[in-house]
């Protein structure tokens, strides 16, 4: 858990050490992995299950834009109920597509991402301003208290319910989840629907991290999600090391680290694109390979024992 944010740390450190050495870095840090790690909260429900769900970004973004033009005429509730109540609607509405119409899940984010995308642009308009006084939940402290709020619920939820061991085992091995009795459809659709719940906590914090929100177009917001999916993905690769809820945000933490990183080494977004797939290549690797390290660690402790038996015998 702590090896991999120190090693891109202590590296970022020595190959950026004027830009990256001060220590706000890591507050900054912080606060730009919160909003990834609760994204990518809800993209675990749907990868779980065996499904592509890259309509995160539009939900967000959509979710803020009404969540942040109700929060303008009705206050922080408004924002909150606004944008939390918009991103389960649209998560609802992502699923019941995906069961009624049984079209692939990837071909249904991103047609669902050209709607919303347009919907929301349409309704709010091209850009949308919130005020101080409700936009403070998305700066610090407050974004860590929600965050933090937001783990202990997604552990719940994904560890502890009736919904979440029907979950995995829809994404093990789903024709003999239906054999057992498990509503396959059912269960594929509330994994939709949870997503948007915690896509929808996920946009009043956006909306409040920025001070407003602006609506994109031609799948725009697809680069959104990318950050959070390849945390996602790091996390669910070392998930037999430790649960997810701490997963995501370790990883959401280091690939912040390394963005910020590279910005301090003054490399191009291309280049800083270069060196993420490669972090990520390495690190699946790693996890690939995590049984074989195991057994060589294993052995070695086995003939270290024997040999300082032999040397204590003598």
């Amino acid at each position: 858990m702590i090896i991999m944010p120190v090693f891109v740390y202590v590296l970022m450190l020595i190959l950026a050490p004027r830009g990256f050495g001060t220590p706000m870095v890591l507050k900054i840090v912080l606060t730009q992995a919160l909003i990834p790690t609760m994204l990518g909260y809800g993209m675990c429900f749907t990868q779980v299950a065996g499904l592509n769900n890259l309509g995160g970004g539009a939900i967000v973004i959509s979710g803020a834009m009404f969540g942040g033009s109700l929060g303008v005429q009705f206050g922080l509730p408004g924002l909150i109920l606004g944008s939390v109540l918009a991103g389960l609607l649209m998560g609802m509405i992502t699923g019941g597509v995906y069961t009624v119409f049984k079209i692939p899940s990837l071909v249904v984010s991103i047609g669902i991402i050209l709607v919303f995308e347009v919907i929301s642009f349409e309704i709010v308009g091209a850009y949308l301003t919130i005020p101080t006084t409700i936009s403070f939940l998305g700066k610090y402290p407050y974004n860590v208290f929600i965050v933090l709020g937001g783990a202990v619920l997604f552990y719940f939820m994904y560890y502890k319910t009736k919904f979440s061991c029907h979950l995995r085992a829809v994404g093990s091995e789903e024709l003999l989840a239906k054999t057992m009795g498990v509503k396959t459809e059912w269960i594929k659709f509330l994994a939709f629907a949870v997503s948007g719940l915690f896509f929808g906590i996920t946009a009043f914090l956006q909306v409040g991290y920025a001070g407003g929100a602006s609506a994109v177009s031609d799948l725009s917001s697809l680069s959104t999600v990318f950050q959070p999916l390849i945390g996602v993905m790091v996390a669910m690769a070392m998930r037999k090391i430790y649960n997810l809820a701490i997963g995501v945000f370790v990883t959401s933490f280091s690939v912040s680290l390394l963005f910020n990183g590279l910005i301090a080494m003054g490399l191009p977004d291309t280049m800083q694109n270069v060196v993420l797939g490669i972090f990520l290549i390495l690190v699946l690797a790693f996890t690939s390979y995590s049984e074989v390290i195991t057994k060589y660690i294993q052995h070695f402790r086995v003939f270290f024992a024997k040999t300082q038996r032999e040397s204590v015998k003598g």
